[in-house]
């Protein structure tokens, strides 16, 4: 299928179905993850996908917990949730940022800790 063929698909769903799409290509080199908005911005038709799947914020939370191997917890503070990320900086220092927990969050450190790289099944 081409990407206005899955562009359509998804136009259909309600937004809270929608938050993320795990995609990957005919060749079968590797899986990547977005945002839905994100994808349906981007995809054109030239692109072909062997298949995709939708996530929900909590099926993408598990995905970065794996990934970052116990770099990422979540922490209620006061009325929110949070998500505590420690990562090493370029420096070599760890450091701890505290970020709300939201789709574009997670999405941001999972793009950053996985550097675009994600190998799957």
């Amino acid at each position: 299928m081409n990407g206005r063929e899955v562009v359509k698909k998804l136009s259909g769903l309600e937004a809270g179905e929608r938050c993320f799409i795990k995609w990957w290509r005919r060749e079968n080199d590797f899986v990547d993850y977005e945002l839905v908005d994100s994808f349906i911005e981007h995809a054109g038709a030239e692109q072909e996908f062997a298949g995709y799947e939708l996530l929900n914020l909590q099926q993408m939370w598990e995905t970065l917990q794996s990934s970052t191997r116990g770099l990422v917890t979540r922490e209620k503070r006061g009325q929110r949730e949070v998500i505590v990320w420690t990562h090493r900086e370029a420096s070599g220092k760890d450091h701890t940022e505290v970020c709300n927990f939201t789709p574009q969050t997670v999405m941001a450190i999972f793009d950053v800790e996985t550097r675009g790289n994600v190998l799957d099944s």
